[in-house]
């Protein structure tokens, strides 16, 4: 019985520490690469700033994944959202929804654009203005 417990105990010490490690080390190793690699992500957004010429000066920013406009941090965009390369969202603008925004269209200050709403060209929405269900401003339109 000795001889059997002494042999189980030497076991225990010396093939579970290699199955620990790789039943949990290696899924640990690749959770922190990903946590790393996130954080990074995260240092670079936080790192980027833009000009809106509002006369605040840069102001952390980043680009929208759905179509690559400037987003002011302190802006709320959803990701179903568009926006296009030259407009921007900046302020605590918030936009929603299927929202569009072309051309070099500007959403700013407290104003909401939801639903299917579009704003295109030179237009702006600003102030506490809302615009919403199929609503479209275009033009030079304030």
């Amino acid at each position: 019985m000795r001889n059997a417990a002494a042999a189980l105990s030497w076991m225990l010490a010396v093939a579970v520490p290699s199955l620990a490690h790789d039943a949990f080390e290696r899924p640990l190793a690749a959770g922190a690469a990903a946590i790393a690699a996130q954080a990074q992500a995260v240092r670079k957004a936080a790192a980027e700033s833009f000009d809106f010429g509002d006369g605040d000066g840069p102001v952390a920013a980043h680009r929208h994944a759905n179509g690559g406009g400037w987003v002011a941090n302190t802006a709320l965009v959803q990701p179903s959202v568009f926006v296009a390369p030259g407009a921007r969202v900046y302020g605590r603008a918030e936009v929603y929804g299927q929202a569009t925004l072309r051309g070099r269209a500007r959403v700013y200050d407290r104003a909401r654009v939801s639903g299917h709403a579009e704003v295109s060209d030179d237009a702006r929405v600003y102030g506490n203005a809302w615009l919403y269900h199929h609503a479209r401003v275009a033009s030079d339109a304030k």
